[in-house]
């Protein structure tokens, strides 16, 4: 087993109850998950290619953040669009020359993949 994920599920709280035992077991049992999936996945990336280190940022859930952040400015203080205006707003987003996220979002971005162009469309 994994050092990590070995010494997530043997915490304890105050009373020596294993915490992946408790109703506070989500965070661990979701962080040990998410630890063994990137081990293994780094395990077949090396051994199937020269690859030396993953970037982990990219697994992250920020750009899908930044684009349900850019859904809801669309509608204003409407945070639940129905199928029309949610394909309306996909559309206009997948045809703007960028997608950026609100100051408000609880992300950030911390490279430019976001701010992108999605489809390189060309005029003949």
């Amino acid at each position: 087993m994994i050092p990590l994920v070995e010494y997530l599920l043997n915490l304890t709280d105050i009373k020596g109850v294993l915490i992946y035992l408790t109703p506070r077991k989500t965070f661990i049992i979701g962080f040990a998950i998410a630890v063994k999936a990137i081990f293994s996945l780094a395990d077949e990336i090396f051994q199937s290619t020269q690859y030396k280190y993953i970037l982990t940022y990219k697994f992250s859930q920020d750009h899908l953040e930044m684009f349900f952040s850019k859904i809801r400015q669309r509608f204003g203080n409407n945070n639940n669009p129905n199928a029309l205006e949610l394909k309306t707003a996909m559309k206009q987003i997948l045809l703007k020359n960028s997608i950026t996220s609100s100051y408000a979002a609880n992300c950030i971005a911390l490279d430019n993949t976001g701010t992108e162009s999605v489809f390189d469309i060309r005029w003949a």
